[in-house]
């Protein structure tokens, strides 16, 4: 009898946990967590952390990449755009000042490879990425409490606060990997995908939020535009911030004026 209670135990322990793990692909299953489940939340909140990191990390190794190949594609780029101003004689006028080589061994002269190199090190995408998560995270998190406590008829702990809310940063991690991995295939897909994942991961929050705090609808508005407002005044004074301090980049009339010495 104890043997069968045991895997009775075991068993029934199994079915939570599989059941637990089903958060990653639907969020509104950490409501029903408890204070117990800290640790899911935890877990939520770094596997979010750390997959925008990722994603600066591979968004920075393709940019650099994508610049590199700036030198390899130029001259024939800038020969078809003068070919189509000038109109149909444009292939002779070419041929005839070589325009194409010209423009191609500027670029070498310039050095072009060097200086990506030189600027790609000099720019701190991966490590900012890795700050504004957290710091992404904790502001939500701060800001929703704050709020949704103020307008809400349900008080909830901290930890609550962290167990669930965190726990749904399963899903927004998943995300975020497969915005890091879209760039292998395209920056412009990767930023929708990422756009996208930060989208659905306001709109989760705040829909989870109303239910945890009991939000009234009459003072949802005034929660989400509190929440929201201080969210985007934290954050983006931190991307403002940032992009101050990055190295400048040149223009392009400073870019073909130092490549031919104009």
């Amino acid at each position: 009898m104890n043997n069968f209670h045991i895997k009775n135990e075991i068993s029934d322990h199994e079915h939570v946990l599989q059941k637990k793990w089903r958060v990653i692909i639907n969020p509104f299953l950490a409501l029903s967590f408890q204070k117990k489940d800290l640790a899911w939340g935890i877990l939520g909140l770094l596997t979010s952390w750390l997959a925008f990191f990722v994603w600066g990390i591979m968004t920075k190794n393709k940019l650099i990449e994508n610049a590199k190949n700036f030198p390899n594609e130029a001259g024939e780029k800038l020969s078809e755009v003068i070919n189509e101003i000038i109109g149909n004689q444009g292939g002779g006028l070419l041929g005839l000042f070589n325009i194409e080589e010209r423009i191609k061994q500027a670029i070498e002269n310039y050095d072009f490879g060097s200086t990506i190199g030189e600027f790609g090190s000099s720019f701190p995408l991966a490590q900012d990425a890795l700050i504004l998560g957290g710091l992404s995270l904790f502001v939500l998190l701060s800001s929703i409490w704050l709020f949704a406590t103020m307008t809400g008829g349900r008080k909830q702990s901290i930890v609550e606060l962290i167990t669930k809310l965190g726990s749904a940063q399963f899903f927004t991690g998943i995300v975020f990997l497969i915005s890091a991995a879209s760039t292998l295939v395209s920056l412009r897909l990767s930023m929708y995908v990422l756009l996208l994942a930060c989208f659905i991961a306001l709109i989760v929050t705040f829909m989870m939020a109303k239910d945890m705090f009991q939000i009234p609808y009459q003072r949802i508005i005034i929660f989400s535009v509190l929440s929201i407002a201080v969210y985007n005044a934290v954050v983006f004074s931190f991307i403002r911030m940032k992009l101050a301090s990055y190295p400048n980049i040149p223009s392009l009339p400073e870019l073909l004026q130092r490549m031919f010495g104009a």
